[in-house]
């Protein structure tokens, strides 16, 4: 390919790339559309940066040019091509040497201008940090020396091997006996029986025969007038919705009888 003329708009520069790219095989000419739209596009960019004969007069070397023309496109795959054509275009001696990508004035400026807004940005946020110190303390909640740590990988590693879950069972067996304790000491004189139907235990300590079905804690009765109390005997309401005190001798009676089941179950 013959070297590009100085005189060359960025019109010309564009159709006689396209012509080079046709004869590598790198660009289809036919159907005419895609030929046209192609050289159309590159035309349009090559006019938005000023590239153009006279620009590709002042390069040394590749690098410039490359840098050019990569920063004002997306990356497309076409673009390697592009450039690979430019270069050819170029002198030999240019061609060939070694890229130096230095920044034009414009670029340092953009460069400068970013450093300059990110130091600034940076003295922000010292400025906002020292202030929440100031604020919160040392010994405030919001230092972050303070705050409860989470859990670290020992602790992770605790639970896979067994430990979170005896923790838990801990819990469930002390909620446990503190609900037992509950029964036994609390609410224990207000309990009946939905076997026996006398106060005093729960069903299941119960040392009278299993009673059938219906005939416990009133199921068996069709209406309410036929349930009788078993704390004061009459009938009409059950014994947890006995106006009477409850009989407390009862109540002994039956923890005896309670206890007296547990130990001959234990074998003493």
């Amino acid at each position: 390919m013959a070297p590009f003329e100085a005189s060359w708009s960025s019109e010309e520069l564009a159709k006689n790339l396209c012509d080079l790219l046709v004869k590598k095989g790198q660009l289809k000419e036919k159907p005419a559309f895609i030929r046209t739209d192609r050289e159309a596009k590159i035309a349009q960019i090559f006019e938005a940066i000023g590239l153009n004969g006279a620009k590709m007069e002042t390069f040394d070397n590749p690098g410039p040019l490359e840098m050019l023309v990569r920063k004002s496109t997306n990356g497309e795959t076409w673009v390697q091509h592009v450039l690979e054509g430019l270069t050819s275009m170029l002198p030999e001696d240019v061609a060939k040497a070694a890229k130096t990508m230095n920044m034009d004035e414009a670029a340092k400026e953009e460069l400068a201008a970013a450093k300059e807004k990110s130091a600034q940005r940076l003295a922000r946020l010292h400025e906002e940090k020292d202030g929440e110190k100031e604020r919160d303390g040392p010994g405030d909640r919001g230092d972050r020396g303070d705050r409860p740590k989470g859990k670290g990988k020992g602790d992770r590693d605790r639970d896979r091997n067994g430990g979170g879950f005896r923790d838990r069972l801990d819990r469930d067996r002390e909620g446990e006996d503190r609900r037992e304790g509950g029964r036994r000491q609390g609410g224990v004189e207000n309990m009946d029986c939905y076997n026996c139907g006398q106060l005093g235990h729960s069903s299941r300590d119960c040392t009278e025969p299993r009673k059938e079905k219906g005939k416990g804690r009133g199921k068996g009765y069709k209406n309410r007038e036929e349930q009788q109390c078993f704390n004061c005997k009459q009938y009409g309401h059950r014994s947890r919705d006995c106006p009477e005190p409850p009989d407390e001798e009862l109540v002994r009676e039956r923890l005896a009888a309670r206890a007296e089941k547990e130990r001959e179950a234990r074998g003493e």
